[in-house]
């Protein structure tokens, strides 16, 4: 139409300033320096946000976008990305107005450690009218990440020299951890599941699937005390060995029921304990190992005094009193016998 916009390319750069944007931020955004490339089509119904870099100082966020005019309002998708930030400082960006119970969450729980290749993925409305002004934002995203300080086990120390890569949507924050350290647990690989992080009605809840690499001490320092608690004898305090450890928890986050739910199998290697059951001095064994709150099971072998055995071991954790079942089955050869004291 005669006296209307139908095309528009823009370029344009600032200096100091700030910005604002009503239903994101709260307060208006200090920028030190914008660069801008946009195009408008067809009358101003399309717009493109070709590239977008603000310098807030600590950080240079670039924006792409593009937005289409439906009923005077613009339908807006747009990606925001960072190459890299300290992790601390995520919650200061952090649209308050949205996924605000998932960016607590990052702030209560994450206390070191450095993302990269940061995006977020954004989907709104935008009133043109007067000052801008964000409706129903909808915001998901993903990084990467290493050096993390994160803390999920409390009261046992947080998971330090976490790396990996991170997802978040519609209240769910999700960890794919490749590398890190639970005390003396060296994380081979790690799931961490948060959900119902923006629900009202559904409960927030935790999911830990991991495997590591130990020894039966570090075993001993998760399984005594809290959280996990079920080691609560010295019967085991003079085992050693090596262990490659699955360990799956389950924790409610909200509602009235939150009792810890975890079992773990683990696969002991170069056991020994110098006074096993039955007097025996055990050696070079070989374990499975699956440990609930309510039940102990070791299945192997070793050798006792020596002697090749297979051991079959229950324990029943959940009574007061822990019933204790054994059974141990060697065949012994000639040298055996004679070892032990019989006649060959």
């Amino acid at each position: 139409d005669e006296g209307e916009i139908q095309t528009l390319d823009l370029e344009a750069e600032s200096g100091p300033g700030e910005t604002s944007v009503t239903g994101a931020y709260p307060e208006p955004v200090p920028v030190r320096r914008l660069e801008l490339v946009a195009a408008a089509r067809d009358g101003l119904d399309t717009l493109r946000l070709d590239r977008l870099v603000l310098d807030l100082g600590d950080v240079q966020p670039k924006v792409v976008a593009e937005a289409t005019r439906q009923d005077g309002r613009y339908a807006v998708r747009a990606t925001a990305s960072l190459e890299q930030m300290d992790i601390a400082r995520l919650n200061r960006y952090w649209p308050p107005a949205r996924a605000a119970k998932t960016a607590k969450w990052i702030a209560d729980h994450v206390s070191a450690g450095t993302a990269r290749d940061v995006l977020f993925d954004l989907a709104l409305d935008l009133d043109p009218d007067g000052e801008p002004r964000v409706e129903n934002l909808v915001m998901s995203g993903s990084m990467a990440f290493d050096g993390l300080v994160l803390d999920i086990l409390a009261p046992k120390p947080p998971a330090e020299g976490i790396a990996g890569t991170a997802t978040f949507e519609d209240g769910t924050l999700a960890f794919d951890i490749t590398e890190g350290a639970l005390g003396s647990f060296e994380v081979e690989t790690a799931d961490v599941a948060i959900t119902g992080l923006e629900s009202k009605a559904a409960p927030k809840h935790l999911s830990v699937d991991l495997t590591a690499r130990h020894d039966v001490e570090t075993a001993r320092e998760l399984l005594r005390g809290e959280p996990l608690d079920v080691l609560r004898t010295d019967r085991y305090d003079r085992v050693g060995g090596q262990v490659r450890t699955r360990l799956q928890i389950g924790r409610p986050l909200s509602g009235p029921e939150r009792r810890l739910e975890w079992e773990t199998r683990a696969e002991v290697s170069d056991a020994s304990r110098p006074d096993a059951p039955l007097g025996f001095h055990a050696t070079e064994g070989d374990f499975t190992v699956e440990v609930s709150p309510r039940l102990f099971v070791l299945r192997g072998t070793t050798l006792a005094d020596g002697l090749p055995v297979e051991i079959e071991h229950h324990q029943d954790l959940a009574g007061g009193d822990p019933a204790l079942v054994m059974d141990v089955r060697a065949r012994i050869d000639e040298a055996g016998l004679v070892s032990v004291g019989l006649p060959d």
